[in-house]
């Protein structure tokens, strides 16, 4: 049985991914052209930008997580992975966001109960309590709050700072969702650039970058199969762009029930969620639960969610015979105060597993000792 698509992303967000996968089918000459042009000024005005970062102090550390792709490559998880393990490791440090989908400006300390905070924030610190997550609409004023911290922390993650100018950093971490592989050698590739395609530069950004991160999606969704079950060892793997090498890490995101979650057997469910890449949510709960789900809403990244629009949806499930609900764990923090005790919400997390023989903590941790000995 197929499922029941209930979609409730606003008309530009349907209306590009429809363009989006329009032109992807096209090869003209004209929209090629176009394309190219795009990008050529995307990346020109880029490299401006990042030229004029300031030097990073000598503490925190600061390490960027970024991506090519506008949205869904796994960004807060990774983030949220590398914190955690740090964090356990003994480093002091805190998480710099720019807070999306909060009218907060900040710069801000986020709690987790505060449903003014951007939902990514929220998650960040609810499950690193140690560190500190900093929201700030501009970076560099968030960079400034956390300076202004005595003592200021060793380690610094900003979330989604690849094209991030007026914020310095040590480190820039790319995470590459489309690549093809010669060998060892894995060379970067991108779809079309914004606007004819969902992403924010071309496969030449990933210069700039010190370390890729390669994403073996969620049911094997990346440009890859399974990347943490074949050979060669990925200790032996190089990205190369232009003439330089850079270093390849590889994970896979799994999914996982909250320790809260009341587990169901195979009753009719439905799945919302409020992504930027629903769909491979959607395929991962139905692996997780063994069948196709009833019904599933989609809603734009970072939505809002209100309690008549909770009401509506609601009554659509109830149509559809939905006797449960699965969402991801950020919309799970901005519905929990709105949601109704039946029929239950079920949270499905996404962990972090890294592949070789050195994770990226790992990595890190290398990179840190080095820097404090300077």
């Amino acid at each position: 049985m197929r499922s029941l698509i209930l979609d409730r992303r606003r008309f530009p967000t349907r209306l590009a991914h429809r363009l989006w996968d329009r032109w992807a089918e096209q090869s003209g000459h004209l929209l090629e052209l176009l394309e190219r042009g795009t990008a050529a000024a995307s990346s020109y005005y880029l490299a401006r930008r990042v030229r004029r970062r300031p030097p990073p102090p000598l503490r925190p550390y600061l390490i960027s997580v970024g991506n090519l792709r506008v949205g869904g490559t796994g960004k807060t998880p990774v983030v949220l992975a590398l914190a955690q393990t740090l964090a356990q490791r003994g480093y002091t440090g805190a998480v710099l966001t720019r807070g999306y989908g909060s009218r907060l400006a900040g710069p801000l300390v986020v709690r987790p109960e505060n449903p003014s905070a951007a939902d990514e924030a929220r998650l960040l610190a609810g499950c690193i309590p140690d560190w500190t997550v900093v929201q700030a609409r501009r970076r560099y004023l968030g960079l400034q709050h956390v300076l202004d911290r005595h003592p200021p922390p060793e380690v610094l993650i900003v979330e989604d700072g690849y094209q991030t100018a007026g914020v310095p950093r040590h480190l820039d971490l790319l995470i590459l969702d489309c690549w093809r592989r010669e060998g060892v050698w894995v060379y970067p590739t991108t779809g079309r650039v914004l606007p004819w395609g969902p992403y924010r530069e071309a496969a030449n950004g990933a210069e700039r970058a010190d370390i890729w991160l390669l994403e073996s999606a969620l049911e094997g969704e990346g440009s890859e199969p399974p990347l943490l079950q074949e050979p060669p060892a990925f200790s032996e793997w190089r990205g190369i762009v232009g003439e330089r090498q850079v270093p390849v890490v590889v994970f896979k995101r799994r999914m996982r029930w909250s320790p809260t979650a009341r587990l169901q057997d195979r009753s009719p469910y439905g799945v919302l969620a409020g992504v930027a890449r629903p769909e491979a949510f959607e395929r991962g709960c139905a692996r997780l639960i063994g069948c196709e789900p009833r019904l599933v809403a989609r809603y734009d990244d970072h939505q809002a969610y209100s309690r008549p629009e909770v009401d509506r949806l609601l009554r659509a499930g109830r149509q559809a015979g939905v006797v449960t609900w699965l969402t991801t764990a950020k919309d799970g923090i901005k519905l929990a105060r709105i949601w109704p005790a039946e029929p239950p919400l079920q949270v499905v997390e996404l962990t972090i597993e890294w592949g070789g023989n050195k994770s990226l903590p790992d990595l890190i941790e290398e990179r840190l000792a080095l820097a404090m000995e300077e």
